[in-house]
């Protein structure tokens, strides 16, 4: 028993050895929290965003194309969607995001976990590609969820996921949902004389009174009518009304560039034609698609046709029927139009 005590010590002491190699190696190895951002290049000078995904190796479609938003001029616009302008304060707000995305504790730190959470280069939710120029400045991959508005990603630079406050569906890679909704958007102020016309009903001309003596502290009384039939007066309210909504009218898509039959323009339901100030004048066709129940607007000076739901087209059609702006009209004008729904 004695000749086991000094070979019982020596393994004591090996394993004692041992462990204080392991707690010193394990201490290097596990998880740090870091509270560096996970992109660590700086921003601020981007001039191109590209949103990919989602993408599966074993994926049954083809992924869908990858939406570019690059800054032109100091504008955001997609080429890929009809060079349409991009909503400026949504893409600034999600380069922002980005900028602060935190770190935190990995999740996971080995290769096969990549495909595992989404966010290899074969298998991920979205890629996010942040350039300057020609220069590259941070590559982000986007994963499966991690709780409510998080996910998990990593950079490309990265061996490590980690959980972030960013979901995919915050990043769509459809050109519709970045779209600058007031892309037609001016103000009121400048539109000094609107023509009305609608089939079946009589044409109207509004024109902006001279500023002497000619409006109420609420600007109503200002806008005139040219040419009324004996009897028939402006609502000087309604025409201001008119004005509001049509430099306030929000755009739901872009179509396209060149017209199509479905959408009917040789058949408009309301064309206006507006001037400023200087004379310049706009003219504006709004129809109806023979499919769906969309509408369709086409402004003379935009290259594009763009697509108006009926929450934000029915406004406009309300506000410039002539028997809401002119009371008194001739009975068979009034009795051309159509019962007001509402």
């Amino acid at each position: 028993m004695k000749r086991w005590i000094p070979l019982l010590g020596g393994v004591l002491v090996l394993q004692l050895a041992l462990a204080a190699v392991l707690t010193r190696h394990g201490d290097r190895l596990a998880p740090q929290r870091s509270d560096a951002k996970l992109v660590a290049a700086d921003l601020k000078d981007i001039d191109r965003l590209t949103i990919a995904g989602p993408v599966a190796p074993d994926a049954a479609a083809s992924a869908p194309t990858p939406l570019v938003i690059v800054k032109k001029d100091g504008r955001w616009q997609m080429p890929g969607y009809f060079d349409a302008p991009a909503d400026a304060v949504k893409v600034q707000a999600m380069v922002d995001r980005l900028g602060r995305l935190q770190r935190g504790l990995p999740i996971a730190t080995t290769a096969g976990a990549l495909d595992r959470f989404e966010v290899s280069d074969r298998h991920y939710e979205r890629r996010i590609v942040a350039a300057a120029g020609e220069k590259t400045l941070a590559t982000v991959y986007i994963g499966a969820s991690a709780g409510p508005r998080k996910s998990d990603a990593r950079t490309d630079a990265d061996a490590a996921v980690y959980a972030v406050e960013l979901s995919s569906y915050e990043l769509p890679v459809g050109g519709q949902e970045w779209l600058d909704a007031g892309l037609l958007a001016r103000d009121a102020k400048t539109i000094a004389a609107i023509d009305v016309a609608m089939p079946g009903r009589p044409d109207i001309a509004l024109a902006r009174a001279a500023a002497a003596g000619a409006s109420s502290p609420s600007g109503a009384v200002e806008w005139q009518a040219q040419n009324l039939p004996a009897g028939a007066k402006l609502d000087a309210k309604r025409a201001a009304a008119l004005a509001d909504a049509l430099a306030d009218v929000k755009v739901d898509a872009v179509l396209g560039r060149t017209a199509v039959a479905d959408w009917q323009q040789d058949q408009p339901e309301l064309t206006l034609t507006t001037k400023d100030a200087a004379g310049k004048s706009t003219t504006w066709v709004l129809s109806k698609r023979k499919s769906g129940d969309s509408h369709v607007l086409k402004a003379s000076d935009r290259p594009w046709f763009v697509e108006l739901q009926p929450y934000h087209a029915q406004p406009l059609l309300d506000a410039a029927a002539p028997e809401k702006l002119v009371a008194g009209l001739p009975a068979a004008a009034a009795a051309s139009a159509p019962a007001d729904p509402g």
